[in-house]
């Protein structure tokens, strides 16, 4: 199991286990769902699930967006205290700047700097993920027609030719284009987006 970096966020409300040393496990993504979801309505197709706010509908785009190289103010990641060089993301501390250097060029330090200012990105509604930073993969992305998450562009790819997505393609592009006169509701005890609107459920299925 990664290692987890309590200093970035406190307490873990619950016991996380990330697989294969992923950024985050869906049991995770269930938990900051009330403090991540959107209704921007410019929502597109693919979501980075890192920052928790770029979409795309084009997955080069998306994979443009997480390759992007990105920084943190010095203040959030480093001080100097006394004759010791910490580096706050690692809890790694020495007395020889030489070896700070050295540190700060290491495939673990570079991968969670990165990270966490990916995860910084999104503002303060995203640093619940702080709490449960893990060395590994550092990509989680979301197909938002089939609230779909993965851990790889590839996988993302693939997922988009199965004909379950393609369904899911077309009730997402028609919701969105009536997005404007959807309203709920509550027939036999459940609830319905589409019998308010006097719309055959057929309709959906419609050629986009």
């Amino acid at each position: 199991m990664a290692a987890l970096a309590p200093a970035l966020g406190g307490e873990i409300p619950m016991d996380v286990r990330l697989g294969g040393g992923q950024l985050v496990s869906e049991e995770l993504m269930t938990l900051g769902e009330s403090l991540s979801q959107t209704s921007d309505p410019s929502l597109k197709l693919f979501q980075c699930a890192v920052c928790n706010r770029f979409t795309t509908d084009n997955l080069d785009v998306l994979g443009m967006h997480m390759g992007a190289e990105r920084s943190l103010p010095e203040e959030e990641w480093r001080a100097v205290v006394g004759d010791s060089h910490q580096c706050k993301l690692c809890h790694y501390t020495t007395q020889l700047k030489a070896n700070f250097q050295l540190h700060c060029k290491t495939d673990k330090h570079v991968q969670k700097y990165q990270l966490v200012a990916h995860i910084k990105e999104g503002g303060k509604g995203n640093e619940w993920r702080l709490k449960c930073v893990a060395i590994g993969n550092p990509v989680h992305l979301k197909c938002n027609a089939c609230d779909y998450y993965t851990n790889s562009l590839e996988k993302l790819r693939m997922h988009t030719v199965n004909s379950r997505h393609e369904a899911s393609l077309k009730l997402y592009k028609w919701s969105y284009r009536n997005r404007a006169t959807l309203l709920p509701r509550e027939e036999h005890g459940r609830w319905s987006w589409f019998g308010g609107l006097g719309v055959n459920h057929s309709e959906t299925n419609e050629e986009v």
